[in-house]
């Protein structure tokens, strides 16, 4: 009573046919036709096969991802972390949201009097102005003591910056 096809994946796919050809098993994947060419990456010199059309518009010259980022100029790997990272900021991301949380642990009176701000101009009882010093209407709530967390400045981003570096 068994079925002559195997139930492989219980899941709603997707990502269509070619994933779910790569699960059916190595006699239904695709295979390498007759006319692929042997090339050799230009970095590392191994050797792999590639399909005419990717060499005459200049694509596949290198075996990997790895080779092409290296070829490029980027640092990849170990030496790649931190500072020696291609898109090292300097230090935190403010998008992330882990360093977020390790901001609100080390200034927990920051967080508050932004929080405070945030829920007083939602609720109408604090009205952003334009900047004091150049008159921009985009602007940005500066706290000159934390502990008075509804006593702001309203500066332009640019302002702001200013005042801070």
């Amino acid at each position: 009573m068994g079925s002559e096809y195997k139930l492989v994946a219980t899941f709603y796919d997707t990502r269509g046919v070619d994933s779910i050809n790569m699960r059916l098993g190595a006699d239904r994947r695709r295979k390498p036709t007759k006319n692929w060419i042997d090339t050799t990456c230009l970095l590392c010199k191994v050797s792999f096969k590639v399909m005419p059309f990717r060499l005459k518009n200049g694509h596949k010259l290198f075996c990997s991802r790895k080779c092409l980022s290296i070829s490029n100029g980027n640092k990849v790997g170990e030496n790649a972390k931190g500072e020696n990272n291609n898109s090292w900021k300097g230090g935190l991301s403010k998008n992330n949201y882990r360093y977020k949380l390790i901001d609100k642990s080390r200034y927990p009176e920051k967080h508050k009097a932004r929080e405070a701000v945030k829920r007083a101009k939602k609720s109408g009882k604090l009205i952003a102005k334009p900047c004091f010093i150049c008159g921009d209407e985009k602007v940005h709530a500066h706290h000159e003591d934390y502990l008075k967390p509804l006593d702001v400045k309203w500066m332009c981003a640019e302002c702001h910056h200013a005042e801070h570096h």
